[in-house]
């Protein structure tokens, strides 16, 4: 009966050591897989974030004048130096008064071809400054994703001209 009785609580010390063994093992195995997610998901937000970096710089630096905007409202999200100087706006708020300025007829084409294609090429845009200089601008934008915000380039067309 006491060999009965040592093999059986043997059996059962050798039954739970391997259970508990397989059980190491699987949590150990599941901490590496995830560990190995954790990384490859930091890796992917560290491109991302150079990649945003990269297109900042060239958002900040290009020499077209660029925006961010909601075509329906026309309120600006952002904007570079470059769509500043183009339009003789100090702030982000004076630009996007000169553009709430503009006649309708102008900028109802751009609304339209955003809403239905979610892009406009090319249109053409006149704009007279303060010191009576007329400036004619090309107006490209494509729609980001469903929402009513879009990125605009603005390319400088003439040569100033003075009114009278």
């Amino acid at each position: 009966m006491q060999d009965i009785l040592n093999n059986t609580a043997l059996m059962i010390t050798l039954t739970t050591t391997i259970i508990a063994l397989f059980a190491v093992g699987y949590i150990a195995l599941i901490f590496g897989a995830n560990r190995k997610i954790i990384d490859e998901q930091q890796k992917t937000i560290e491109e991302i974030k150079r990649s945003e970096q990269r297109y900042k710089a060239l958002f900040e630096n290009s020499l077209a004048g660029m925006m961010k905007f909601n075509f329906s409202s026309w309120v600006i999200v952002d904007t570079n130096q470059a769509m500043l100087d183009k339009f003789n706006a100090n702030s982000i708020y004076d630009l996007q008064k000169k553009f709430t300025e503009l006649p309708r007829e102008m900028l109802r084409p751009i609304e339209i071809s955003l809403t239905k294609t979610g892009m406009i090429d090319s249109h053409e845009i006149t704009f007279s400054l303060e010191t009576g200089i007329i400036r004619r601008f090309f107006f490209s934008a494509r729609r980001e994703g469903s929402e009513q915000l879009a990125h605009a380039v603005v390319v400088l067309m003439n040569s100033e001209k003075k009114i009278g």
